[in-house]
């Protein structure tokens, strides 16, 4: 099995969902996995994440466990869509 970017995301925001749509439509989705906060089943502290940053902040969790939060998630987000390497590379 192969291990995925996990995005966290808040289903409620208008703004959130519609980007969100916008990696689920990539051709690389299947290296991506993406996560609800507010669906009623997750638990932010399973994945190691601060219930109250989750909120407040873009998450997401690389492959080997590493928790990234606000730009800094998007442009790993970027780096690992081919069709997104372009806003990755200008915003280095």
């Amino acid at each position: 099995m192969t291990k995925k970017l996990k995005i966290f995301f808040d289903g409620d925001c208008k703004v959130c969902s519609t980007e969100i749509s916008i990696y689920q439509r990539s051709k690389n989705r299947q290296a991506l996995e993406f996560i609800n906060i507010l669906d009623p089943n997750f638990r932010p502290e399973n994945e190691g994440l601060d219930p109250k940053r989750i909120q407040k902040y873009f998450h997401i969790k690389t492959p080997d466990g590493e928790v990234i939060e606000g730009v800094e998630a998007f442009r790993r987000i970027w780096k690992e869509l081919p069709e997104w390497k372009w806003a990755y590379r200008i915003s280095s």
